[in-house]
């Protein structure tokens, strides 16, 4: 071969600790989860020269002609030539993309594909393979682009590039595409939505060049480009090619800045004359001194066969020959792929366990203080954190119990307990577990454990209730009680949790409205919306709470409600400006948002949109976006800086260019290896951050945040919501299919049966019937979801409770140390707690669809228990249901019995006694329903079971009661007065319509033509002024739709005593087209709410069409007592009601 220059050798040291363990033969492989592991039937490694090793690569075509590698990604691509086809896989080298002859074919159909793919090139993200198809060196050979994501191959540009044999050199650096040719090398504008809008469109500029360019590769961390040609090594330097070194015959450029050891970091080239082969190096320190460099030989044991080469983000090379080979330098001394993702992984638990406090398991909080359980907030770069925080408490749980998964840590399952007990406020010491009267848990705690005390600038509570807290702790919750089901605290403690949620619709409306922060009153002014993590809650809510449900599936349940941003156009997400945690939440806890229909689009959609953020900042490593620390602006931001201290960074919103590592290790939780890689390459480059250890012991090294623009400059913290998701993702890279135990469903809009359990919304029992081809109705009760069927039907009816479920199982009352109202409702327990009356008899049998009692009647028998309901409003209504059972009878009969007393004893009976109807032997299976309301000076409700006769037998069981308010009694909600105390405008009129009415001949009737989107407005106005603190109120009416295409909607208005407007709530109401029968919406009574004013409008959408009307009947206002005014403390962490601490010290 003909030197050009004089060439030296490179060193190839083998690390002893490396020859030691690594011996030459040893067979390793890619395991389809994606880490390297012994396989002593994979085809063993060769030894090439000294250090310098190959193994073989998955490759399916003939001899392959070219390869490319994302040059911060784990993606790889290898071309044969000669049948113009094209594989990608990933770091596991499972078959990620194909393009075949076929799809070129049919997308240059007149092209001459004799030369074939003849170079290609990944933007550095993997978001994009571009390469070039060669004929004739005319003007159809073309740049393709092929999309990652949408699988999507298209022409980029018909262009001359090469009639010779050998291949054309290719690279991308910030939104431009380089690509060689026999002439020089044309650089295209290529941005991330160019490839949508139609390709290059035969705009170019070219970079002349003496001899064809075979190759081409981008030092991404200077910006700088280098490219060879048939007489040497390039540098770009402006708009024109300075030669740095002579070369004959290079035929390929790849940039190994994490390649091999230390000593191997530097620029690659292939020479390769036909006769002889050899790879060239030039270290990176040199090349990046702006000179001119001396090539030196890294190994001339490489086969002639040898086309391309390309160093890949693992550190390693592919080798483009008949067969594909991966070669890798023993001298490396960096941890395997395999051993980072467990070594990042052990610095994770590390990580959360010492922001644990405990001190009595090796690796919590010592340092810190506070109280056992509790969390503090964040990792600081120099000291501990001795904050308490309670809104990481679920996503701290899932961490640890997704690591335990993998690391099996028996301490995992113990800190679960404290954290569970301390953070429910179930522990002995009593701090943390502060909650609002509605479960929402206070989120600010100062460092003696004790909530944040006082007010916010907008006099909001400084301790910060808000849903974010149980939204992720009761999921985290539920799932610790499957994981580990020989925990009996974790069941029980699941149960406390899930009856604490209560009245979510007082929080989420239509319209994706939500209010995140709220107190012992109720949401606070705040209209916030959905589309962020508080999705989450918005499910729960959902599930628990009927009168949401509608609202919450028709604008929030599925992805296509939502808003789409087209930054990345064809790929949109809902917002480009998410930060990673905000995407990535959801997809752990909810199945549909991970799978379901539309949101596996936008997970993709929002990676790529990462991809293309990396592509476009020219990032050294994948890019990964999120919520993080900035350097601070203390005294003034003098720098100018677009963003100080904190920011929720986003793909399209990244101020100061910082990559949060935690998210590029996230998108694992979504099977992407590719990012995974891209970890460990920043790993591989030194980019790991040393945090202080609040345990006391080493300091934590992981990946954290890094910024372009202040490369220097250090995380000063991060929190455990900023990084949680980084060590789930690392997780299911290790062991692939973990992470899909921790989703789950609370919303569901929809019944189906699977494997004998009937499937539905679960967090609040529906009623479940059976109904069979004939016509049959099965009856089975008030079932939690999943139930499990006694025998399976043709179809399935589950209904919503009536009104607010009462639980009667009272755990919150039972673990807060509290009297229970009521226990024992499905005699889990025999007939604890139920007294026996009469003479007969009472036993535990197993019912319809739970345990059942059953009565033999001695005259009068009964079972009875009192369900104390003293904080009710006199005349509140509710609604009993149970269900019972002829087991054997003659005269006798069975029904349900209700009395009300004043204090609990049957002696002082107030009120009229309720029955229901009855069974007997003519009437064998009987759904009991009472209407019942609450007596003046009543505060306990008797459910009584009562069978009579002579040895007659009947079986009762599935007791439920429903609250449905007090009513107010309104002037005229059935409007047959007319319009007193109502104000219509718009055209909308009260008529005589018997057929819309349902109280009364009258209706309100809305109507609007097609197009007309002006608002017809009805307007009523209501004095609350005395009604104490505690009241919620819930308005009701009947609407009946005709029509499609239109927005009809309720807003409410709260003013003070002065007149002045305390808050507008949008959506409060929503009636959908089709909507047919009782709606209801809900509010509260705050401070400084005196008058309302509620407003009912309708218009019609845009394009609609025909005329739409609304007939709206039977306008009510029903009353409840959510806590006695007088109970209310003054300083309360949520506004009114005392904390256990308080309370003990009394």
């Amino acid at each position: 071969m003909k030197q050009a220059m004089p060439l030296k050798f490179a060193r190839n040291p083998l690390s002893r600790a490396l020859k030691a363990c690594l011996p030459v033969g040893m067979g390793i492989m890619l395991t389809t989860s994606g880490l390297v592991s012994a396989n002593t039937d994979a085809p063993a490694d060769q030894q090439l020269d000294g250090s310098i090793m190959l193994t073989s690569w998955n490759y399916d075509g003939d001899k392959a002609g070219a390869v490319a590698a994302a040059q911060v990604s784990g993606l790889y691509a290898v071309a044969d030539e000669a049948n113009n086809t094209i594989e990608i896989r990933n770091i596991a080298e499972q078959l990620k993309s194909s393009i075949s002859h076929d799809d070129l074919l049919k997308a240059l159909p007149e092209a001459d594909l004799d030369k074939g793919i003849c170079g290609m090139t990944f933007t550095p993200s993997g978001r994009f393979l571009f390469f070039a198809v060669c004929g004739k060196g005319k003007a159809d050979d073309a740049v393709m682009a092929f999309n990652t994501n949408t699988k999507e191959l298209t022409v980029f540009d018909r262009v001359s590039l090469s009639d010779g044999e050998a291949g054309i050199g290719m690279t991308y650096f910030k939104d431009q595409l380089f690509v060689g040719s026999e002439k020089g090398i044309y650089v295209y504008e290529a941005g991330r939505n160019t490839v949508y809008d139609g390709g290059a469109k035969g705009r170019k500029r070219q970079i002349s060049s003496n001899t064809p360019v075979t190759g081409m590769t981008m030092d991404l961390a200077e910006g700088q480009l280098y490219a060879t040609t048939e007489d040497g090594l390039y540098r770009l330097e402006g708009r024109s090619l300075k030669q740095i070194a002579k070369a004959e015959n290079l035929q390929s450029a790849t940039m190994g800045r994490v390649y091999g050891g230390e000593d191997n970091s530097g620029l690659y080239l292939l020479q390769n004359d036909g006769e002889n082969a050899r790879i060239l190096t030039v270290a990176l320190d040199e090349l990046r001194q702006g000179k001119n460099v001396e090539l030196s030989v890294y190994t001339e044991k490489v086969s002639t066969e040898l086309q391309d080469i390309a160093a890949t983000a693992d550190g390693r090379m592919l080798l483009a020959q008949e067969q594909v080979q991966v070669m890798f330098d023993n001298s490396d001394s960096r941890l395997s792929y395999e051993e980072w993702l467990h070594d990042e992984l052990d610095e994770y638990l590390k990580a959360i366990k010492s922001l644990i406090v405990d001190g009595d398991i090796e690796g919590t909080n010592t340092l810190a203080g506070g109280h056992s359980g509790q969390i503090t907030r964040m990792l600081l770069r120099e000291s501990a954190n001795g904050t308490p925080i309670a809104d990481n408490v679920g996503w701290t749980m899932y961490l640890l119990m997704a690591i335990d998964q993998v690391k099996n840590d028996p301490d995992i399952e113990i800190l679960l307990e404290r954290i569970i007990e301390t953070h429910a406020g179930l522990s002995e010491h009593l701090y943390g577990g502060v909650r609002t009267v509605d479960g929402h848990f206070v989120r600010v705690y100062n460092r003696d454990g004790l909530p944040n005390p006082g007010v916010n600038g907008r006099g909001y509570l400084s301790s910060q209730p808000q849903v974010y807290v149980s939204m992720k702790y009761l999921p985290a919750a539920y799932k610790a009680a499957e994981l580990y089901p020989d925990n009996e605290k974790f069941k029980v403690y699941a149960e406390y949790l899930r009856q604490l949620v209560k009245r979510s619709s007082d929080t989420i409306r239509a319209e994706q409205r939500i209010t995140w922060t709220l107190d012992d009153h109720g949401p606070l002014d705040i209209n916030n919306l959905m589309a962020n993590e508080t999705w989450i809650f918005g499910d729960i809510g959902a599930a628990q709470d009927p009168y949401v449900s509608t609202d919450y599936e028709a604008y929030s349940y599925h992805r296509d409600s939502f808003r789409t941003d087209d930054w990345l156009k064809g790929e949109p997400t809902i917002m480009a400006s998410h930060a990673a945690f905000i995407v990535n939440g959801a997809t752990l806890i909810l199945n549909h948002h991970f799978d379901g229909e539309g949101w596996l689009e936008q997970n993709h959609n929002y990676y790529a949109t990462t991809m293309a953020a990396t592509d476009e900042m020219g990032a050294p490593y994948f890019g990964g976006f999120s919520a993080g620390s900035h350097p601070n602006c203390r005294g003034g931001n003098k720098r100018k800086l677009p963003a100080c201290g904190y920011y929720n960074d986003g793909p399209s919103d990244r101020p100061n260019q910082f990559l949060h590592f935690p998210a590029v290790l996230g998108f694992g939780q979504h099977g992407f290896s590719a990012s995974s890689v891209g970890g460990y390459m920043a790993y591989r480059d030194g980019r790991r951050q040393e945090m202080h250890n609040s345990a006391g012991g080493e300091p934590i090294n992981m990946l954290t945040r890094w910024s372009m623009d202040f490369p220097e400059y250090g995380a000063d913290g991060i929190g455990i919501a900023d990084f949680w998701f980084g060590g789930i993702g690392l997780v299911e890279t290790i062991k692939p299919g973990t992470v899909e135990k921790f989703r789950g469903d609370f919303y569901r809009p929809y019944v189906k049966e699977e494997e004998g359990q009937l499937i539905y919304s679960n967090m609040t029992p529906r009623r479940v019937v059976g109904v069979d081809a004939d016509g049959t109705r099965t009856e089975y009760g008030f079932q939690m979801a999943p139930y499990t069927l006694p025998q399976t039907h043709a179809d399935y009816e589950v209904i919503d409770p009536e009104g607010d479920w009462i639980e009667l199982e009272d755990l919150v009352a039972q673990l807060d140390g509290q009297p229970m109202r009521f226990t024992n409702p499905h005699f889990a327990r025999e007939l604890d707690n139920w007294t026996v009356l009469g003479n007969g008899k009472a036993e535990i049998i197993d019912g319809i669809g739970s345990k059942a009692v059953a009565l033999t009647a001695n005259g009068e028998t009964a079972i009875s228990q009192p369900l104390e309901l003293a904080m009710d409003l006199d005349d509140t209504r509710f609604v009993v249901r149970a269900m019972g059972q002829t087991l054997n009878a003659d005269k006798g009969e069975g029904y349900l019995r209700l009395r009300w007393s004043t204090d609990g004893d049957l002696a002082n009976v107030v009120g009229e006694t309720e029955i229901s109807d009855k069974l007997s032997a003519e009437n064998q299976q009987q759904s009991f329903m009472i209407k019942t309301h609450k007596p003046r000076g009543a505060n306990y409700l008797h459910i009584e079971y009562v069978a009579e006769g002579d040895n007659d037998q009947f079986a009762f069981e599935n007791i439920a009661v429903m609250r449905r308010g007090a009513d107010a009694g309104l002037d005229n909600g059935d409007f047959s007065q007319g319009t007193d105390h109502w104000t219509v405008r718009g055209g909308a009129k009260v008529e005589r319509n018997r057929e819309m009415a349902t109280a009364g001949d009258r209706v309100l009737k809305f109507s609007r033509r097609g197009g007309q989107q002006g608002w017809q407005n009805v307007k009523r106005d209501i004095n609350i002024s005395e009604d104490p603190l505690g009241t919620r109120y819930l308005f009701r009416f009947d609407a009946n739709t005709v029509g499609e295409d239109f927005k009809f909607e309720v807003v409410a208005e709260a003013f003070n005593r002065n007149g002045e407007r305390m808050v507008e709530r949008r959506d409060i109401g929503d009636i959908l087209p089709g909507h047919n029968g009782e709606y209801t919406f809900t509010l509260r009574k705050r401070p400084d709410y005196d008058y309302l004013t509620l407003t009912f409008r309708m218009r019609r959408t845009p394009g609609s069409k025909g005329t739409a009307e609304v007939y709206m009947d039977n306008f009510r206002m029903d009353l409840e007592r959510v806590f006695d005014e007088a109970d209310c403390v003054v300083e309360s962490a949520t506004g009114c009601m005392p904390t256990r601490l308080d309370l003990s010290s009394r």
